[in-house]
This record gives structure tokens, C-alpha cells and sequence, in this order.
């Protein structure tokens, strides 16, 4: 049901106190240039050309699912305007969240309401290497990855970690991609993951099996290119992630990846990536 109403800041700041809990957050609220942009507007007197197209969408709770932005901009305007609503049943806008004609584009974080860097990018980075490129933008298939133990890991990389300066070359993208693809096939036990976090997380380096202080060394120091030959999985920083979680217990002098590694390592990350992506 569509609906006009008068958005004052009142009005503007309930409904944002009444934000569904898997909206995307709005990080710099009012200093956010979108929102700048469209407070311009109310002042300016454009709004009702440029920012109605799109009703802001509330369920019969009076729950907001998108018009944060233009919630702020009035707030920040410090003026209300006439705005179109759309009132719908709480199944009925969540069904609506990720299709509607947006303002401002929802990433896949927003969409599935995971944390961008810490398991969306190694999820996304994990399916690039599966040869997947033509669905990263499909949360569907993002959210199945989640739900293994993948995500699992990658949870608590989100929620548990804190790195000191010298341990954060742990904290890429792909070294998170090459832990979560070696617990999900068990090549390394969730407990245990946990356990090798809490200890790259310390500064107590000279209690490290080797492999880590390898991995460490030639990550942050690096003096030449890793030859991948142009392989899918060509990546230092995962392939040798993957390498070290296999091995880490070893004593070697220095993380040598053969060939024959990387063709197994990219048959078998486009196997169960896609695997893990199908319905």
C-alpha cells in the first residue's frame, strides 16, 4: 500500500530508531555525501523530483527497511518534506529488501547482512578462484557458502580477533580465504583454528612452529614473485596460506610451493567452492 506522509526530523529519527536489524548501517550518517547530497536538495527545494521516485518502504510494525539515508538528510536539513511510503507486511519487505530501486546500491554485505571485509571479501575472493565471477553478486549463493563451516571460521575472525602490528599480514583477505577453505575440508579443525588465531594474535612469535614465522616473513618481506604460471589459484598470500595450514607443523627453512600443489590446489578450490555454492 502507498501512502503520502510528512517527514519531519521527529518523524525521521523514530524511524530510524525503529531500523530492521539487517539493514546495511549507515557508517558516517549525517557526514555521509549521499546524504549531504540529498539534505541539499530538501534545502534547495528539489526533493520531491529527484528523491520520491523510490517510497521509503516500512512494514505494519512501523519497522523502516530503506529511506535511511533520506531519514538523515531531513534530520540534517533540519526541514521535513512530503514523501511517498510504501507499507507492506514484515514477510513482504523482507522480500522486497533486496530487489527495490535503491538510492544508493546495497553491496552483498548489506543484502545478506554479513561483515564486508571479514567474511563477505573472503567468500567473494574464494569464488573468484572457483571460477564464480558471474555470481558474486548473488547473495544467495554467498549466504549457502556462509552457512558452512567456511563462515563458521569466518565468524570468528569477525567477531574474536585483535592483531598486533606485526601479525597483521594474517588479517588479508586471503589468508582468512585459505583458513576458512582448510577447515571446510577439514584439512584443519575448527577447534584448532580457533587456537592458531589466539596465537598469531600475540606477540609471542618465538613460540610459533617455523611454518608461521616462514609465512610471515615472506609475506611481509617479500623478494620475488611467486611463479604460479597462470593458474587459477595464483595468489601468494592464499596459496601459501593453504600451504603453511597443511603443513604447519613441519620444520622447513622456507614455504617452496611446486607446481603440482598449485594445479591440485585449483582443481580442488573450484570443486568444493562450487559445491558449497549449489543449491
Amino acid at each position: 500500500m502507498l501512502e503520502s506522509r510528512f517527514l519531519d526530523k521527529a518523524a525521521a529519527t523514530e524511524l530510524l530508531s525503529n531500523n530492521w536489524h539487517k539493514n546495511r548501517k549507515i557508517h558516517r550518517g549525517v557526514k555521509d555525501q549521499h546524504v549531504k547530497d540529498l539534505a541539499a536538495k530538501v534545502t534547495q527545494g528539489r526533493w520531491v523530483v529527484d528523491a520520491m521516485e523510490t517510497p521509503i518502504l516500512i512494514d505494519t510494525d512501523g519497522i523502516l527497511y530503506n529511506g535511511q539515508n533520506r531519514c538523515m538528510a531531513v534530520i540534517l536539513a533540519d526541514q521535513g518534506v512530503l514523501v511517498q511510503c510504501r507499507i507492506e507486511s514484515p514477510e513482504e519487505c523482507q522480500r522486497l529488501y533486496a530487489s527495490l530501486d535503491l538510492g544508493k546500491a546495497r553491496t552483498i554485505a548489506d543484502i545478506t547482512g554479513l561483515n564486508q571485509s571479514n567474511i563477505v571479501q573472503p567468500i567473494l575472493y574464494l569464488m573468484r578462484c572457483a571460477g564464480l565471477d558471474g555470481r558474486l553478486k548473488d547473495e544467495a549463493a554467498v549466504s549457502r557458502i556462509a552457512d558452512t563451516y567456511i563462515g563458521d571460521i569466518l565468524r570468528h575472525f569477525d567477531q574474536n580477533t585483535r592483531w598486533v602490528k606485526n601479525n597483521r599480514c594474517f588479517n588479508s583477505v586471503q589468508f582468512k580465504a585459505a583458513m576458512a577453505y582448510c577447515v571446510h575440508r577439514r584439512v584443519l579443525p575448527d577447534y584448532e583454528a580457533v587456537s592458531v588465531l589466539e596465537m598469531l594474535q600475540n606477540n609471542k612469535d618465538y613460540h610459533w612452529p617455523s611454518m608461521y614465522l616462514n609465512y610471515r616473513e615472506q609475506i611481509m618481506f617479500p623478494n620475488g614473485k611467486l611463479n604460479t604460471g597462470g593458474k587459477t589459484v595464483a595468489n601468494d598470500k592464499f596459496c601459501r596460506g593453504v600451504y603453511l595450514l597443511e603443513r604447519r607443523m613441519k620444520h622447513q627453512s622456507k614455504i617452496q610451493i611446486s607446481s603440482g600443489f598449485l594445479d591440485d590446489l585449483a582443481s580442488n578450490v573450484r570443486r568444493v567452492i562450487r559445491e558449497a555454492a549449489a543449491e
